[in-house]
């Protein structure tokens, strides 16, 4: 397998597994948001967060699954 395919598939699974692993969480202004560890490759959830598809900050265990992340997972 390609290079190149295999890191979009691993990008894929990942994503995956951590849209199925989140819990829904309110925010202070009521939003519902996707929310799960952050215990997958970092080089792998830095590729989803240049994406779009997740956001997290580097300071919390946990990050967001954004709605496009949503949608493709």
């Amino acid at each position: 397998m390609e290079s190149a395919n295999k890191n979009k598939l691993v990008q894929e699974l990942t994503l995956l597994l951590v849209y199925l692993s989140a819990w829904e969480e309110k925010t202070i202004t009521g939003e519902i948001v996707h929310r799960a560890w952050k215990g997958y490759d970092f080089t792998i959830l830095d590729q989803l967060k240049e994406s779009g598809l997740i956001d997290f900050s580097f300071r919390a265990k946990s990050l967001s699954v954004l709605e496009e992340g949503t949608k493709k997972a």
